[in-house]
């Protein structure tokens, strides 16, 4: 996971007169001055309370990736995020008594106190701490830092900061797994693009994916036999990727699309299942071109329920014909493949749902053991609850977070209820469902065991 710094700004609690009056003495103490003495002359100096001042806030880089600290999401191993604070108080570093942080944003962060971590002269100082990031919600987060002295005196800064998940990307072509868990099809077809996507439906021969397998400037050529139609190639990828999971799938083609006397060049389309028809991802009209398109957004449309994505490109022109002269449509293949970008979640099924009692009166607390196992990324994830009244009313009673678990690993939660006074009597039903996450609501639904007949109110 990463996190980049965006920006500091420094405020102060005190009366504007009180800062401009202190900077200037502040600045002179954290240069080193304070406490020198004169070599011809000694004087003690009495100086007035005040408050501390920040020199700097910073979220320091991770060297690999300038401009990002990353951390490690695996909750049993580093999960946190390190925060340098270097402040000056003109009364010594020693008057300051703590130094205490709060982070606001997309989810709850917990508050966390600095700690002392070297000192730089007499006034400065350096103060570190640690927040954990694990399990938060991308975005825009803003920590507020206020650093107190024994005095009773205090001020504030802030630093902004983008929090950003971990990303896998898993790189689909031909280099391997050709026939297997990919396929490319060729020749011509007399509509652009098709209405279906299971033409071309001649498959390329082993010599063919080979030629297409690497961007090297060999190339897989067709051309078409019949007046009107025109040159393509159809690629199939199974992706493996669940799609929740998904953030961005990425196409890339290399080739030639020409024709003898009409437009040149090629489109690149994408399947959209939701709509039955082929989206354009990009077209050009030189012979030799690069077409790419990015998906992020509504991925479910463009993978089917089997992980089958599918992808066509088709020259520009059709066959057309000058006298006894036929006049190709040509498409070559140099290179095509499918990037997918991805961040993997736990993905929890739930094994059995058990309540402690099953009959209990107003006024009990009833407590619901709900056994999960992992079927996705190590990790944490969500179980929530809902009982069902005897008329259908739904109530939740809140989520719990699970252990971490490994892929194959299992885990219990438990959620509690208290009957109301006034439940009415009768069959009561519990619905126990996993999520990616809960804060404020649920996101990311995976599974779920509805209990028609719970338990029994008396």
């Amino acid at each position: 996971m990463r996190l980049s710094a965006v920006g500091a700004s420094l405020t102060s609690i005190q009366l504007l007169i009180v800062v401009l009056l202190a900077s200037v003495v502040i600045s002179a103490a954290c240069l080193g001055v304070f406490g020198k003495s004169s070599n011809t002359a000694s004087s003690v100096v009495n100086v007035a309370n005040t408050p501390p001042s920040f020199i700097s806030l910073s979220i320091p880089d991770d060297s690999a990736d300038p401009g990002y600290q990353v951390i490690n999401p695996d909750p049993e191993r580093n999960r946190t995020v390190r925060l340098e604070v270097v402040l000056c108080d003109m009364n010594g570093h020693d008057d300051i008594s703590n130094v205490n942080a709060n982070i606001t944003g997309p989810s709850h962060v917990d508050p966390f106190t600095l700690k002392l971590n070297r000192t730089l002269n007499v006034s400065t100082a350096v103060y570190e701490g640690y927040f954990n990031m694990s399990h938060h919600k991308q975005g825009e987060y803003t920590i507020t830092v206020r650093a107190c002295d024994k005095g009773g005196m205090s001020s504030q800064a802030e630093l902004n900061f983008t929090y950003l998940p971990a990303v896998n990307l898993t790189v689909y072509d031909f280099a391997e797994g050709a026939g297997e868990d990919k396929w490319a099809y060729r020749r011509q077809h007399d509509e652009k693009p098709p209405s279906r996507n299971d033409v071309p439906g001649v498959s390329f021969s082993q010599p063919g994916y080979n030629l297409i397998s690497e961007d090297d400037g060999r190339t897989a050529i067709d051309g078409t036999s019949k007046d009107g139609n025109y040159a393509i190639h159809r690629f199939n990828f199974k992706i493996k990727e669940r799609v929740p999971d998904i953030t961005r799938v990425e196409v890339l083609w290399k080739g030639l699309g020409t024709h003898i006397t009409d437009e040149r060049g090629a489109t690149l389309y994408i399947w959209n299942f939701s709509s039955g028809a082929y989206d354009e991802l990009d077209r050009g009209t030189d012979v030799f071109l690069t077409l790419h398109g990015n998906i992020t957004e509504n991925i479910c449309n463009y993978i089917d329920d089997d992980g089958m994505l599918v992808v066509a490109v088709e020259q520009n022109s059709p066959q057309s014909r000058w006298f006894m002269f036929k006049l190709r449509s040509y498409i070559a293949t140099d290179y095509i493949c499918v990037n997918v970008s991805y961040i993997p979640h736990t993905v929890l099924n739930i094994l059995d749902v058990k309540p402690t009692a099953l009959v209990v009166r107003p006024g009990a607390e009833i407590r619901f053991d709900i056994n999960v196992t992992n079927e996705g990324a190590p990790g944490t994830g969500y179980v929530n609850g809902t009982v069902v009244y005897p008329n259908g009313t739904k109530c939740d009673i809140g989520f719990e977070r699970t252990e971490h678990m490994e892929t194959g690993g299992t885990s219990t939660v438990y959620l509690h209820w208290t009957v109301p006074e006034d439940a009415p009597p009768g069959i009561y039903g519990f619905i126990a469902s996993s999520w990616d996450r809960c804060s404020s609501g649920c996101d990311g639904f995976q599974d779920e065991v509805y209990l028609r007949k719970a338990f029994r109110v008396i």
